[in-house]
């Protein structure tokens, strides 16, 4: 049995720390590198993946390599069995959150047979109440999914985006259009006007979607309400995005270079046999 059922059904694993710490590591690794002291580390000693992970799996072993101090070492023990203990308990509230859908097919332990073995993991923010949608009919380019409708900083934010959007869009590649395409993140680096608590996994052909700058969005919202043209910012957001594929080819402390928020463009909808409820906030 593997460790996420282990998990849903409440059973415990044999060596449970050792199994549950690999077992759920690249989400910790995720949390790590959003860290500023996670950051810096990565930056300085130019990590790749595999190297966080080494280090968070045993930061004993490994902190002559990456000239870390006693303290140092205590610390991101400390912070590790947190945060463990922090997405046991997320992937444990899944549980309670199927029971009130039980016939609602985002509640996968794993995906199918019938996904690519090339398609890769990228993660979607979204609130309860459009999970049952999701289930019936995919997700669908939107642009509010993840918003409170009905806050007035929802409301603006949305009128901003679709002046701004009409103005990247005439800079899109073929076949991409951001009025209407499906966002999604590499990690967990939800959009700072979400309240979504759920965490969607969607699996995605990586050569077919673009990874881009969502910071010179930002800018260009800056710039249009300071009246000032954000024709150059749009610009920039295609001619210096690349595919997902190409992105993952990059270390991590490359990808932090390129990007300082990275968003994840998806040109189509995605079928439910493609989504799963990952984790809960």
């Amino acid at each position: 049995m593997s460790l996420e059922k282990n998990l849903l059904s409440g059973k415990e694993s044999p060596d449970k720390e050792k199994v549950l710490q690999e077992d759920i590591m690249d989400e910790v690794a995720m949390y790590y590198q959003a860290t500023s002291f996670g950051e810096d580390l990565i930056r300085t000693h130019k990590m790749d993946s595999k190297d966080l992970k080494d280090l968070l799996l045993d930061p004993e072993k490994y902190k002559n390599l990456f000239n870390l101090e006693d303290d140092d070492v205590e610390y991101m023990k400390d912070w590790i069995q947190k945060k463990v203990t922090e997405i046991k308990n997320q992937k444990l509230n899944i549980k309670s959150l199927k029971e009130k859908y039980p016939d609602n097919l985002l509640f996968k332990e794993k995906f199918s047979d019938h996904v690519p073995e090339n398609f890769e993991s990228v993660y979607h923010f979204t609130s309860e109440e459009n999970i049952e949608g999701i289930s019936k009919e995919g997700l669908k380019p939107t642009q509010d999914i993840f918003l409170d409708k009905e806050s007035s900083e929802s409301k603006t934010y949305l009128e901003e985006t679709k002046i701004i959007d009409e103005v990247f869009d005439t800079y899109a590649p073929e076949g991409f259009n951001r009025s209407k395409a499906v966002y999604a993140f590499e990690d967990f680096h939800a959009p700072s006007l979400s309240k979504g608590k759920i965490i969607l996994e969607i699996k995605i052909d990586p050569e077919k979607i673009l990874v881009a700058g969502g910071e010179f969005k930002t800018e260009a919202v800056y710039a249009h309400n300071l009246g000032n043209s954000f024709d150059h910012l749009a610009e920039k957001y295609w001619s210096r995005s690349m595919s997902l594929k190409e992105f993952k080819k990059l270390s991590l402390s490359e990808q932090m270079n390129m990007y300082e928020i990275p968003e994840i463009v998806i040109p189509h909808s995605v079928p439910e046999k493609f989504i799963r409820i990952y984790l809960l906030k």
